[in-house]
């Protein structure tokens, strides 16, 4: 558990490639930790992580800590109806165990 501050970012366009490779290999552990095994190539696909980022009213979000980039969400936001999902969430592996998914996804609610 940290006393830093949980923030949310949106993520800057230059940033989006870290984002995605981060995003994957988080995934990559979850995969290995469900299946026993690394899946061939990166999950989700740069194709469906480039649609997730560029669909109507989504947001990619930078999850920071204490300034430092910890993770990320994909947001989809519906100014009209406010009905809004998360489409995408993950801590960088190096983050886990130490409640910051949880402050992240309350940030999130916020």
């Amino acid at each position: 558990m940290t006393n830093e501050p949980v923030t949310l970012a949106e993520t800057h366009p230059s940033d989006i490639i870290a984002f995605k490779s981060e995003l994957q290999d988080a995934f990559a552990v979850a995969v290995a930790d469900e299946f026993g095994e690394l899946p061939d190539g990166p999950i989700p696909s740069d194709e469906v992580l480039d649609a997730a980022v560029k669909a109507p009213g989504a947001v990619a979000l930078r999850i920071l800590c204490g300034g430092r980039k910890i993770g990320g969400a994909v947001v989809t936001i519906n100014e009209e109806t406010h009905h809004n999902s998360l489409d995408l969430f993950f801590l960088k592996v190096a983050e886990h165990g130490r409640s910051l998914g949880l402050q992240a996804w309350r940030a999130i609610e916020r």
